[in-house]
């Protein structure tokens, strides 16, 4: 996370067998799709798809149409939440790396 700019949090559980729980907030799309590009992170990420039953996705915020296809592409199913449910602090560095 450290290594990807506009990563803001990540945060993983596996509460149950077979059951994967992420919480990931990205400051952009931009962002969200460079981490999933990411060479280093494709094996261990799709050994984990490969292992849950099913993945669940909640966007906090208003994913663009190019990350839906990533989420699509892992076979989730997407939940909208409610309007503004997310906002970036306008003070935030999207840029951090921090």
């Amino acid at each position: 996370m450290l290594e990807h700019p506009g990563v803001i949090a990540y945060h993983a559980e596996y509460p149950s067998e077979a059951v994967s729980e992420w919480t990931e907030i990205y400051a952009t799309d931009e962002a969200f799709r460079a981490h999933l590009d990411n060479d280093a992170g494709k094996a261990p990420l799709a050994a984990i798809v490969g292992a849950c039953d099913s993945i669940v996705c909640r966007c906090f915020g208003d994913p663009d149409a190019a990350s839906r296809e990533i989420l699509i592409g892992f076979g989730t199913t997407y939940h909208e939440t409610a309007p503004e449910a997310f906002v970036l602090n306008p003070r935030a560095d999207r840029e951090s790396l921090v």
